[in-house]
């Protein structure tokens, strides 16, 4: 299908977002693979995509939101969008919260993630459940 055509295509942007997450404490697969569907969910690890004011991989929001303050440009750089969704407090407190929550499940991870963090409408968290526990049973398989 073509959206797996997209998802093999972009794989070395989700490498780039993992090993950027762990050198800042993000310790578990699951916790990444938490990350990474939410990524997937906003921009399909596309982190030039903008719609609204909703700019780059975590799709900050540049009038008000975590992007208040950059330029559209700024945040289509995916370092600067992921240093931003870093350094906020609730990105730290969701990273200690899954290293010391190991049991809990990447649905779990990932849904926490788009509710505490991203702080998406209640109908955009669930769907990033089912995604997160499948990727994380494929990463299982192949391990």
């Amino acid at each position: 299908p073509a959206e797996q055509r997209l998802f093999v295509s972009r794989l070395e942007t989700a490498k780039k977002a993992e090993r950027f997450f762990r050198k800042r404490g993000v310790t578990t697969d699951k916790a990444v693979i938490a990350l990474l569907v939410n990524a997937w969910h906003e921009c399909k690890w596309n982190p030039t995509l903008s719609s609204d004011h909703c700019i780059g991989f975590f799709q900050l929001k540049n009038n008000g939101g975590m992007g208040n303050g950059y330029s559209d440009a700024k945040l289509k750089n995916l370092y600067v969008n992921m240093s931003i969704m870093a350094a906020s407090t609730s990105c730290k407190a969701w990273i200690v919260w899954t290293n010391k929550n190991p049991n809990v499940t990447a649905g779990e991870m990932s849904y926490r993630f788009a509710a505490k963090v991203e702080r998406c409408a209640v109908r955009y968290r669930a769907p990033r459940r089912a995604p997160a526990d499948r990727w994380f049973k494929a990463l299982k398989s192949v391990a």
